[in-house]
């Protein structure tokens, strides 16, 4: 997980979490979190991207 968060590998990150669906579902009614753009998530802002 941690290696897929480095690299905001997103659908990658859904699939390790313990319950893929619903983090599907949290993750993709934030705001700007579309696949491949490169959005970083809700917890750590901007400081992830690179």
């Amino acid at each position: 997980m941690t290696k897929t968060r480095r690299t905001l590998n997103w659908e990658k990150q859904l699939s390790l979490s313990i319950d893929p669906e619903n983090a599907k579902v949290i993750h993709y009614r934030n705001t700007g979190q579309n696949t491949g753009n490169n959005v970083p998530c809700t917890m750590c802002d901007g400081v992830c991207v690179y």
